[in-house]
């Protein structure tokens, strides 16, 4: 799911070219939210613009919905009526899912704060099982650690190879180093495990594992 926040000023032609190629080239289903400065009677209006007119058949070319629900978003003031012109569409797949709806307290602002609400369970991502043995470092033997390990890092400066292999050659050490001075203790079956957060993926633990290799 990608989530595109727009604001399209109103002293600048609206750009509806690039409008399509952004909501185009996102991954689906999207959520599109922002002050469009456009108006339609669809959006809540009381009248169309050519911006509103131009939006609005972008939003039929994608088979986006529109979640206002005709409620101003703007504060009214003199000589300037209230409009809808802060906007949430979505996929057409997920709107049942949503609920929109308009805070009453602006805070200070022209615009009143929109809150979208998505009736969705974060995804899970492919995990390798965990651990089944757990180090007890509060019992780690750290004389025989520091022992072991000016022996074994007095060689390390002397190794001419690969910053990766240098660095994989390390890991090793340190490894090695905890499974002969620190013990282990087996989880049980029902130990918990924490649940990853909704936004992290394979992508994410890709990069993170890239970028360890560059540094």
């Amino acid at each position: 799911m990608a989530i595109l926040c727009v604001y399209s000023p109103p002293s600048i032609r609206f750009d509806s070219a690039k409008l399509k190629y952004l909501i185009d080239n996102i991954p689906k289903p999207c959520i599109v939210m922002g002050d469009f400065n456009a108006h339609n009677v669809a959006f809540g209006c009381h009248s169309d613009n050519n911006r509103g007119r131009c939006l609005y058949n972008i939003i039929d070319e994608f088979d986006l919905c529109i979640l206002n629900d005709g409620s101003p978003t703007t504060v009214p003031y003199p000589n300037r009526q209230a409009s809808a012109i802060d906007l949430a569409l979505v996929s057409s797949s997920i709107a049942h899912l949503c609920n929109w709806y308009v805070h009453d307290d602006s805070m200070g602002s022209y615009h009143l704060p929109t809150l979208l609400e998505i009736n969705i369970q974060p995804s899970m991502y492919d995990r390798s099982p965990p651990d089944p043995e757990k180090y007890i470092y509060s019992r780690a033997d750290w004389d025989e650690y520091y022992g072991i390990s000016e022996t074994c890092f007095s060689h390390l400066e002397s190794i001419n190879d690969s910053p990766i292999n240098a660095y994989n050659h390390f890991i090793g050490i340190l490894n090695d180093l905890r499974n002969k001075t620190i013990p282990k203790r087996k989880l049980g079956a029902n130990t918990a495990i924490r649940k990853p957060v909704p936004w992290w993926n394979s992508k994410c633990s890709d990069c993170v594992a890239k970028s360890t290799n560059q540094h």
